[in-house]
């Protein structure tokens, strides 16, 4: 790849099992570097997210590690917090109480 852009240089490369777009120049870059900057060049994309509708939960999941015969990865993260009875799930927001009483 390292030769095709430096006689045809290109706007940008598309990784398709990573979806996405890489910068040829950054991607020159860590190939002159050699090693491991070399090999990952562009080879795996590590996504964050953010779940909007459970605060305090979190997802990192990677894309383009099937094609190097590796599996994809993902976690879910879910903040918590230690209170005296144990751990529990961190809420922002503290949790509705609803009483009933007779009038």
């Amino acid at each position: 790849m390292a030769g095709v852009l430096e006689a045809a240089p290109a706007a940008a490369l598309h990784w398709r099992p990573t979806r996405q777009f890489i910068n040829p120049e950054r991607y020159l870059d860590a190939h002159r570097e050699g090693g491991a900057s070399r090999f990952f060049a562009g080879s795996f994309n590590v996504r964050f997210f953010n779940i909007s509708n459970s605060p305090g939960d979190m997802v990192m999941d990677t894309l383009g590690l099937a094609a190097l015969g590796l599996t994809d990865l993902q976690c879910h993260y879910i903040t918590a917090v230690w209170i005296p009875a144990g751990w529990r799930r961190y809420s922002p927001t503290p949790p509705t109480t609803s009483s009933s009483r007779g009038t």
